[in-house]
């Protein structure tokens, strides 16, 4: 068989056309869930979206640095990064429960580590299915809350770790 190639001129000129695949049925259906990673934090169950990179471990030593408050417990070396941890538990006024781990979340230059009450867990919450109003929390949580469900007679609430994190930045140049 003997081919004769295009001009390469010709060849990106061309149309393409490729066929649709069949849709299925629930490719067609918009998503009725969505899937968090929860944890507790001083009594309270905070949520991340399942695709945040994080991690948890049992707490390094923390190498404490000078004239900084109590709930920074200093830096730690993960793989190579400094990282700064910090227990706010004691800010909400929540106490500080056996069996403590601590959550790496981020990467890079933006990770940090939150020290957290026992393993995170995940779960499936529908997406239209939020409370409204708003819990008697700590200050300090109030502004990096979003959404509210309640499960099981527990109150979950949907949390932005990136803006708290940005805050205890500010609150330690202070």
């Amino acid at each position: 068989m003997n081919r004769r190639l295009l001009d390469p001129a010709v060849a990106l000129a061309r149309r393409f056309v490729l066929p649709l695949a069949e849709a299925s049925p629930q490719s067609q259906e918009e998503p009725r869930a969505s899937l968090r990673i929860g944890f507790r934090m001083g009594g309270t169950a905070l949520l991340i979206p399942a695709g945040t990179l994080a991690e948890v471990m049992e707490p390094p030593p923390a190498y404490r640095l000078p004239n900084t408050p109590a709930w920074c417990l200093g830096l730690i070396n993960l793989r190579g990064n400094l990282l700064p941890v910090f227990d706010i538990r004691p800010l909400l006024d929540g106490e500080i429960t056996p069996g403590s781990r601590l959550l790496v979340l981020g990467s890079g230059a933006d990770a940090a580590g939150l020290m957290v009450d026992g393993l995170p867990f995940s779960l499936e919450l529908p997406l239209h299915g939020a409370i409204s109003g708003r819990s008697l929390l700590h200050g300090l949580l109030e502004p990096h809350l979003g959404e509210f469900w309640r499960q099981g007679g527990e109150l979950l609430i949907s949390f932005d770790y990136r803006s708290l994190l940005r805050r205890l930045k500010r609150m330690m140049e202070n």
